[in-house]
């Protein structure tokens, strides 16, 4: 973990109500904590003939804060939920903080008291973390008068270069391998750089803690403004912190949904000629090279299949993919297909697909997943005249628009509010003439993501307000799915601010509203908000009245396989009311292959939990 601690130094110019601003800044950017300085300025400077001494003992004596001011700032900061620490230059200072030293979670010995070994050992007696910089001192140095600290859990050692600022190229942040090699385990970036990205190449580079002077205003006149940065950049800091496990990874990586997508949209695959039975071994010549990538590359052909048997027949124009040289599976379809129908579990279609997926998994319940082009053309309506009436069917709205937009019914831009309110409509009437055919309730499921520089709070009342006034003149309901907080949306990973944090939950819970309860998008955004999922999903259940079901890892691993992410067992869903759609990633290649293997999966969960019931 690594932890930002914005120093207010004497940026408060010795002012309290700039001091508790500057806090609260801090605390908004998501800083760890903030730190002061103190010195009795009485007695600190006996002499002040020399210029740069005039100047500086000037600054202190103006932006001076006492004891009992910083005992009003400790408190306050506690309140914030910041640690707060102080500075201390001499062991006499620390004297005159006596009545307030317990306020403190830490003390930070300065780079010019680095090797005040009396001052440390006095700190270290208080049984609170004691941070050194070493700016201005040799690595021989440190090592000589400080290494004997090196296994102590109290102590932290900060790397500094003491220029104000520091010019970009002077910073020497290698220097954390020698420290590390002395003994210390705990090492800290002390930052007074004139560029503030140097503190992600030291977050990059290893080091636990970044401590970096905090001001209103970077230009303004105080001897540390300029080597400061504002609160955005520590927002910037704190964002980079949290996701460096994940941007400097592991050694090998296997790539994400996005990029799968994007390999599937911007690839090319191979598609057959000609027609193939199974045992035919095929050549790269028998197929067409063209996009989309549906199914294998030419160099994952080349690489691994092309002399390989077929173990199924191809058609011509037919993707090929790597189930097509793998024996399928055998299921006992009559048991899945009661085990799907007595707990409400179906698989999405498309238009294209339907009547496929329908004859193989038998399920009685799908959800039609549709396009824009699909809704604009008309073509999204034929399937109403191939669906069995007996099934159960519910329809999930489409996320994109022409022209790379987001579907958004509450959208500030007219074109894209207008086009989705139309497409909308359309999928209602689409939905009304199911119900028609069926007898059944069609919801309608959609990923309203955007805020558009809007609070939350507005854009939930907002789009309820459009969804009520929906439902009042419509007979389906529509349902807001719960999202992740980072969505795969045009190939990217793109941060998502409604329904996916703790708020949206407090929102749906007081206001009572219904949603599609999407399980995989739930352990993303609960571990993105550094939260347990299960404790999420418990409050979500009542609310809950549709369910999308796959599994996930992380905070942008979804559409796992049933069973092989952090979810693991789902048999605490599957007695929930509802439909409850498998969305497994790719689950409808071969023929729906991976949703019948889901809907095998759970099966073999909710016999386990029988058993385990009895």
């Amino acid at each position: 973990m690594i932890r930002v601690i914005a120093e207010i130094g004497i940026n408060h110019h010795g002012s309290l109500e700039t001091a508790k601003e500057l806090m609260s800044r801090a605390a908004a950017s998501g800083c760890w904590g903030v730190k002061f300085q103190f010195r009795n300025i009485e007695t600190f400077y006996l002499d002040t003939t020399e210029i740069g001494d005039e100047i500086v003992s000037a600054e202190l004596r103006r932006s001076h804060l006492t004891p009992s001011n910083l005992a009003l700032l400790a408190k306050y900061g506690r309140n914030l939920g910041l640690a707060v620490g102080v500075s201390v230059f001499r062991t006499e200072d620390l004297a005159s903080l006596a009545e307030v030293t317990k306020l403190f979670d830490f003390f930070k010995v300065p780079s010019a008291e680095a090797t005040n070994i009396p001052l440390i050992d006095v700190l270290l007696d208080h049984g609170r973390s004691v941070m050194i910089s070493v700016g201005g001192h040799s690595t021989a140095e440190v090592k000589k008068h400080l290494g004997k600290y090196a296994k102590h859990n109290q102590v932290v050692i900060f790397h500094c270069v003491s220029n104000y600022p520091t010019k970009l190229g002077s910073q020497d942040l290698k220097v954390i391998e020698t420290l590390r090699d002395i003994g210390f385990s705990s090492v800290g970036y002390s930052s007074h750089d004139e560029e503030s990205g140097v503190c992600l190449i030291a977050m990059g580079m290893g080091y636990n803690w970044v401590e970096r002077h905090i001001t209103l205003d970077r230009k303004g006149a105080g001897l540390d403004d300029s080597s400061s940065s504002e609160a955005d950049d520590f927002a910037m800091f704190n964002r980079f912190a949290r996701q460096m496990p994940g941007i400097l990874g592991i050694s090998t990586r296997d790539p994400n949904q996005g990029e799968i997508s994007n390999l599937q949209n911007l690839g090319t695959g191979l598609y057959a000629k000609g027609d193939f039975e199974r045992g035919e071994t095929p050549t790269l010549s028998d197929f067409t090279v063209a996009a989309p990538r549906k199914g294998l590359s030419v160099g994952e052909f080349v690489g691994g299949y092309s002399n390989k048997p077929l173990a199924h027949p191809i058609s011509a124009g037919q993707p090929l993919i790597k189930q097509d040289f793998v024996d399928s599976p055998t299921f006992d379809s009559q048991e899945i297909y009661q085990f799907a129908k007595d707990f409400e579990i179906g698989v999405p279609v498309r238009v294209h697909d339907y009547e496929d997926i329908a004859q193989r998994i038998p399920c009685e319940n799908y959800e039609l997943h549709f396009s824009f082009g699909e809704i604009l053309s008309g073509k999204a309506d034929s399937v109403v005249d191939r669906i069995e009436p007996s099934c159960h069917f519910s329809i999930h709205l489409p996320d994109y628009l022409p022209q790379n937009r987001i579907l958004d019914p509450i959208s500030k831009d007219a074109s894209i509010e207008s086009l989705s309110k139309r497409i909308i409509s359309m999928v209602g009437q689409i939905a009304e003439r199911i119900e028609e055919k069926t007898g059944k309730e069609v919801p309608i499921v959609g990923s309203f993501s955007q805020t558009c520089g809007r609070s939350r709070n507005e854009v939930r009342n907002l789009l309820f307000d459009f969804i009520g006034l929906y439902e009042r003149e419509n007979v389906q309901r529509i349902l807001p799915q719960w999202l992740p907080k980072y969505a795969w949306y045009f190939g990217g990973s793109v941060p998502i601010d409604v329904f996916c944090e703790s708020e949206d939950l407090e929102f749906l819970e007081s206001a009572g509203k219904e949603i599609c309860l999407d399980v995989c998008h739930l352990v993303l955004s609960a571990n993105a908000a550094g939260s347990a999922w299960r404790n999420w999903a418990e409050r979500l259940i009542p609310m809950s009245k549709h369910w999308h079901l796959s599994d996930a890892r992380g905070v942008d691993g979804e559409g796992l396989e049933i069973g092989s992410g952090e979810i693991g067992d789902f048999s605490w869903v599957l007695s929930e009311p509802g439909m409850k759609i498998i969305e497994v990633w790719q689950g409808h290649l071969n023929h729906g292959a991976g949703f019948v293997r889901a809907i095998d999966q759970l099966m073999q969960q909710e016999e386990r939990g029988k058993k385990f019931r009895q």
